[in-house]
């Protein structure tokens, strides 16, 4: 991660929930605070936002990309289970 990547986050408020990686060593982060999920490269350079709050995405904290290429997001203090299609 560049150092101005790491200035950025650590001035910003965010709060990092649930990481998991994918099958071409992507990083995708759950952002609790800001409502969205963030795409990193192997290097932390930020790529995408995946989904923010005008996706539907609400506090999610929780990730798993299954062998089939979902990706489950649990939001809302574990009260839902978003399911999207994720391919790597």
């Amino acid at each position: 991660m560049a150092d101005s990547d790491l200035d950025t986050l650590k001035s910003s408020s965010v709060k990092f929930t649930g990481i998991v990686c994918d099958a071409s060593g992507n990083i995708l982060l759950s952002d609790w605070t800001n409502h969205t999920i963030h795409l990193v490269d192997i290097n932390g350079q930020f790529i995408q936002y995946l989904m923010t709050e005008s996706d539907g995405m609400k506090r999610p904290w929780g990730l798993r990309i299954t062998p089939k290429g979902s990706l489950w997001i649990c939001c809302d203090n574990g009260d839902t289970i978003k399911v999207v299609k994720y391919n790597s």
